[in-house]
C-alpha cells in the first residue's frame, strides 16, 4: 500500500505533501486496518485518525500519523477536538502532523507517540484560543497531577513510559 501526493487549491501542494504527505487513499487504507471504508470514514469523524479530504472530493489519510503497524495515536481524539473549535482539516492535519520548530523539529503526534501529550494539548488549546472565535466551550485541558514542566523534553519519553503509555490516557483531559 503505497502513499501518494495529493494537490490541495489555495496552497503550495509540494509544501504540503512534504509536511503532512504522502497520502494513503481511503480504499487502500480501510482494508490494510481490517475495516470497510464507512469504518474508516467513522473514525476519521471520530478524530481517532487525521483525514482530510483532496480537491476531488475523495477522503486521504496522512501516512505520518502512524508507525511501524496501522495503529491510531493515543490521545489524538482529545487533540483534535481541541483543534476543531474552529480550524477547518488540512489546518489540523499541518498542525498534528508537521513539524514545529518549537519542538525541536518534531511533529505533535511525534510527542504524542513518545508520551508527551499533555504539552501538545495545552498547546493547541492556546492556539485555539489565541486563531478562534468558536472557544465558548473550550476548557484548558488538565494537567497530570504532578506535572513537571522542567521534566518536559521533546526528544525523550515520557519519564518512565512507552510510546504506546502516554502520561495522558483517553479521559483524562477535560472535556472527554
Amino acid at each position: 500500500m503505497a502513499g501518494r501526493n495529493m494537490n490541495h487549491t489555495g496552497t503550495d501542494a509540494e509544501a504540503i505533501n512534504r509536511s503532512i504527505g504522502p497520502f494513503y487513499t481511503a480504499d487502500s487504507l480501510a482494508p490494510a486496518m481490517g475495516l470497510t471504508e464507512a469504518q474508516l470514514v467513522q473514525l476519521v469523524t471520530d478524530g481517532v485518525i487525521v483525514g482530510v479530504h483532496s480537491v476531488e472530493g475523495d477522503l486521504v489519510v496522512p501516512t505520518r500519523q502512524f508507525r511501524d503497524r496501522l495503529e491510531p495515536a493515543p490521545n489524538l481524539p482529545a487533540l483534535v477536538r481541541i483543534l476543531r473549535h474552529g480550524l477547518g482539516e488540512w489546518t489540523i492535519a499541518q498542525w498534528v502532523l508537521a513539524p514545529a520548530p518549537s519542538w525541536e523539529g518534531l511533529c505533535a503526534i511525534d510527542l504524542i507517540f513518545r508520551g508527551w501529550s499533555y504539552p501538545v494539548l495545552l498547546e493547541a488549546w492556546r492556539d485555539v484560543m489565541r486563531w478562534s472565535d468558536n472557544t465558548a466551550a473550550l476548557e484548558e485541558p488538565a494537567g497530570p497531577v504532578g506535572w513537571d514542566w522542567d521534566a518536559f523534553d521533546p526528544t525523550e519519553n515520557a519519564p518512565g513510559r512507552t510510546p504506546h503509555h502516554p502520561r495522558i490516557r483517553p479521559g483524562d483531559a477535560r472535556g472527554e
